[in-house]
């Protein structure tokens, strides 16, 4: 006897009779029927449906057989699903293949076979539709065709099994998928619903229930907006509007209320489904953000209690070591002139470190904001360098080295903060009596490059990677001899990217480092050859002698030094501590200028400012000088005539007092040579960006 060999594609073939789902099943009469017919039509006393697996051939359907298998080593169907066309053994006595078989030599008692493989869509031999009889003989033509286009048959029903099998193993994954999706739902920490096209409630889960305080049936069919406060509902129908359209809202924060009336704030998402062309369902899912509104709005006081309370006295000790450093006072010995200047070189580190850490925290929450215009290239690094120099001794000289026209699109301030930290870093790693250059070019990629080289010992190459990160300094020697917070170059690095740019360095150890930045240039045609309207006011030098300022300042130690600052310019000053004040005297003495802090007891800057807005001092020149950080919306609320904003140790002092003297000397000048016959505001906006 001779075993048949695996067919060549075994496992394929396997896997089609598994998915058939059909081995060991109960009788079924379209089996049942066409094995019949082929025992009648081909006139033998045997006929089988025969399915070989892996280790036997199972009969499906039997005809003169009782026997429910065989084993597939003995199996004449083992033999036939190798053949495309019918296979027939005339006589096995004669066939050295099987002349000892057991199903030759015992019951059946098989001499004559012949069996149609059963062929899947796929082209898979899963078995055979076979006819067997016990005396030799053979097939007319019809009846091989008639067997043939019976297996055909036989096989069609398989294959109904097989995609019958698919469809109930997809609709119990389905239904097993959905029961999860069900259990996420109702388990997920976030707030899910489903509302219809017209905004009703379909579903919402255990959380949104949960938070909302109200039941599955008092939700059902409820208008979702209808849980928003009132200011929200106008919004909430219009994000529905743009989500049936077939819109991304992207991710959005809303507001639900309690059954008890109690505010939830909300952030999420949301999708439709579309069933042709319409709108079915939508989907949000959203998460409870009340409690992080609530650290986020600790913080921001936090923030501003620090940007005040730190800022103020240290504008206030810097100031007042100022006012001693420059004699204001009277001459110092030369013992106490080093303690003030070690005070207040210690005061500038400590101030820089406040500025550092709030900006970052800026930054980190995404509420910096840039005030763009055009700016000079050359304007901004000769500026830089001027205010370097006036800040005391740096040790080394500045260079200036500025090729063609340059314009770039930004905020002046923060280019000249990165401008700033680049020409400090450079000074303190430069040795005394060196050089440091700012070198301004344009590219030809359209961009403007700043680069600011120093003569320092240069940076190793696997350190240079490291530079731009947060509290990063190379280190312990370097970190000793030059302090710093090693925040400067974080914080630049994301000032420069906000504005579009790059930056970088070169550098090799003994011969110095390169620090360099590129900004998008602004084209020529956009930028503005006026001089700005406050430049005519900054440009005239006057003496400050018969111009009265108010200083409100509730920092009695703030307000002491700098009343004494502008006193030492012949400025007369005249104070109010809160802002009910700050409004009375601005009636009556009807000042020059007005230097303004924020926050202020009684009535807050913003509150003076809409007061005096609305009465005689609308036209008054204005200085906001305060420890807060202000958007482009407090500035916009706090502007009188003439407008300016510096904020409390990051300007200093004698800059600040320069300024001042700046604007009333102009001021001045304009209002005696017209003879007091135009008011402040013709001389332009004065605002400083």
């Amino acid at each position: 006897m001779k075993s048949a060999p695996l067919p060549p594609d075994e496992p394929e073939r396997l896997a089609a009779l598994r998915e058939a789902e059909i081995l060991d099943t109960l009788p079924e009469s379209a089996f049942d029927d066409l094995t019949q017919l082929a025992a009648h039509i081909c006139g033998t006393p045997i006929a089988l449906v025969s399915l070989i697996d892996e280790h036997r051939q199972w009969f499906k359907a039997k005809v003169g057989l009782e026997a429910p298998e065989t084993s597939r080593e003995v199996a004449f169907c083992a033999h036939a699903i190798l053949q495309s066309d019918v296979f027939i053994i005339p006589d096995a006595h004669d066939d050295e293949r099987f002349f000892d078989n057991p199903l030759v030599t015992g019951p059946p008692g098989v001499r004559f076979y012949a069996g149609a493989p059963l062929t899947t869509r796929d082209r898979r031999n899963v078995g055979t539709l076979c006819v067997i009889d016990s005396a030799p003989r053979t097939l007319d033509e019809a009846q091989r065709f008639a067997l043939a286009a019976l297996a055909r048959q036989v096989a069609a029903q398989i294959d109904l099994r097989r995609a019958n099998a698919a469809l109930t193993r997809s609709a119990r994954e389905a239904w097993e998928a959905k029961m999860m999706l069900d259990d996420l739902l109702e388990s997920a920490s976030d707030l899910v619903v489903r509302v219809d096209a017209r905004g009703l409630i379909l579903y919402a889960n255990r959380s949104f229930r949960k938070a909302t305080g109200r039941t599955a049936a008092e939700l059902a069919s409820f208008p979702l907006v209808e849980l928003g406060p009132p200011e929200l509902r106008t919004t909430g129908s219009a994000v529905l509007e743009r989500l049936m359209r077939g819109d991304d809202v992207g991710t959005f924060v809303s507001a639900l209320y309690t059954k008890e009336g109690q505010r939830i704030d909300i952030e999420g998402s949301a999708s439709v489904r579309f069933e042709g062309g319409r709108v079915v369902e939508i989907q949000g899912i959203f998460r409870d953000i009340t409690e992080r509104r609530a650290v986020e709005r600790m913080k921001n006081e936090f923030i501003s209690t620090v940007s005040h309370e730190l800022r103020t006295p240290l504008t206030s000790i810097r100031g007042a070591l100022g006012l001693l450093e420059g004699g204001v006072l009277g001459e110092l010995p030369e013992e106490a002139m080093e303690v003030v200047q070690i005070a207040r070189t210690s005061t500038d580190r400590l101030v820089r470190l406040i500025n550092d850490i709030l900006d970052v925290e800026k930054m980190e929450s995404g509420r910096i904001e840039l005030k763009r215009a055009p700016i000079d290239a050359a304007r901004l690094v000769h500026g830089t360098l001027e205010g370097l120099r006036s800040a005391g001794d740096i040790g080394v000289e500045l260079q200036a080295d500025v090729r063609g026209a340059h314009a770039v699109l930004g905020d002046e301030d923060r280019l000249t903060q990165v401008l700033t930290n680049l020409v400090s870093n450079a000074t303190k790693f430069s040795p005394a009596g060196g050089k440091v250059r700012v070198h301004v070019e344009g590219t030809t990629a359209g961009s403007v490059r700043f680069s600011v080289q120093d003569q320092g010992p240069g940076i190793p190459a696997e350190d240079l990677p490291k530079l731009f990160g947060r509290f990063q300094q190379l280190d312990a020697a370097d970190t000793r001899r030059h302090e710093g917070t090693g925040l400067g170059l974080w914080i630049s690095k994301a000032i420069v990217e906000q504005h579009g740019g790059t930056i970088g360095v070169d550098s090799r150890v003994g011969e110095g480092s390169t620090f360099w930045f590129e900004l998008p240039a602004e084209p020529e045609d956009d930028r503005d050859t006026q001089p700005p309207p406050s430049a005519v006011v900054l440009l005239v030098e006057a003496d400050g002698a018969h111009a009265r300022v108010l200083v409100v300042e509730d920092d009695p130690s703030f307000r002491e030094v700098l009343v004494r600052q502008l006193s030492a310019l012949g400025i007369d000053c005249v104070q109010a501590t809160n802002g009910d004040q700050a409004v009375e005297i601005a009636r009556v003495a009807r000042p020059d200028l007005i230097i303004l802090d924020v926050g202020l007891p009684r009535r807050n800057g913003f509150d003076v400012v809409a007061t005096l807005r609305a009465e005689v001092a609308s036209e008054t020149p204005l200085i906001v000088y305060t420890g807060r950080d202000l958007s482009s919306a407090d500035r916009d609320a706090l502007r009188l005539g003439m407008t300016r904003f510096f904020t409390k140790s990051r300007t200093p002092e004698a800059e600040f007092v320069g300024y001042v003297r700046e604007m009333l000397g102009g001021l001045l000048e304009a209002r005696s040579q017209e003879g007091h016959a135009s008011s402040p505001s013709d001389q332009g906006s004065g605002e400083q960006p």
